[in-house]
């Protein structure tokens, strides 16, 4: 009899686990677990630098000291109305002072007006010594 043809082995049973298919497993799970150890232990990656980041820096410096100044000088013009405020309040004060002592003039207009009155009143003829 000739020696019978050995048979192929049988494929592995359903839901029962080989070495190798255990194995590749173990191994999956492990790289898993190192991928996600490592990823959180590294922190968040850096970015990388924005090359307008030192434009800008140096605009907003500048854009500061603009304030800055511009704060200052606001501040000086306040002040010195603050002073010119008092000053022409005094000023005023003074000038009211002086008014009250002095009598009220009467306007130019009013006064030609009454000597125009005075004139047409008398003539020269009535005056006493002329024309004589």
């Amino acid at each position: 009899q000739a020696a019978a043809a050995p048979r192929p082995a049988a494929p592995p049973a359903a839901g029962k686990l080989t070495g190798v298919g255990f194995g590749t497993m173990a191994l999956a799970l492990v790289l898993c677990l190192l991928y996600i150890v490592f990823y959180t232990l590294d922190g968040p990656p850096e970015p990388r630098p924005d090359p307008e980041a030192e434009k800008l820096r140096v605009e907003n410096s500048d854009l500061r000291q603009q304030l800055k100044s511009e704060r200052e000088s606001q501040t000086a013009l306040s002040d010195f109305m603050a002073r010119a405020g008092q000053q022409w309040r005094a000023e005023q004060a003074e000038l009211a002072k002086i008014n009250a002592r002095d009598p009220r003039r009467e306007r130019l207009e009013a006064i030609l007006v009454e000597l125009d009155e005075l004139r047409a009143l008398q003539t020269a003829s009535e005056l006493p010594g002329a024309g004589d």
